[in-house]
């Protein structure tokens, strides 16, 4: 993905299940934790293992409404899907070798660095130590 990397921020999971199931509460807080960091503007970048972690729950219960809304975000103008290509993949293996992270984690964090983005948002605290793309706790 070419353009400006710094405006440019990965959205993890966490922080879209958050966006699409939590409360009004719970999503105000999320937005105002974006626009505190100055990320409160796309695009935001997922990749598709973002999607299928997010469609899980909705699809496994046969909630189609909570599905219709996933795929609604997902489908917004100010989302931009990264490919897992073989450069990710290989990125995702380094970072797993080195740090430890889960694969799906590694696979994240591969993503946002390989599409050169100025941060990645998440909620998971596990991730603060990674250092080629900065992270932010949501």
């Amino acid at each position: 993905m070419n353009g400006n990397p710094e405006a440019r921020s990965y959205l993890d999971t966490s922080v879209i299940i958050l966006l699409v199931e939590g409360t009004a509460e719970t999503r105000a807080a999320i937005r105002a934790g974006l626009k505190t960091l100055g990320a409160d503007q796309g695009p935001f970048l997922v990749s598709a293992l973002t999607r299928l972690e997010c469609l899980v729950k909705p699809l496994r219960a046969g909630d189609v409404e909570l599905e219709r809304t996933c795929r609604m975000f997902f489908a917004g103008s100010e989302i931009r899907e990264v490919e897992i290509g073989a450069d990710v993949w290989e990125s995702a293996t380094q970072i797993r070798a080195k740090h430890g992270f889960r694969v799906p984690d590694a696979l994240h964090l591969a993503a946002a660095a390989c599409a050169q983005c100025s941060a990645i948002l998440t909620r998971d605290q596990r991730w603060g130590g990674f250092p080629e793309v900065p992270v932010r706790i949501l």
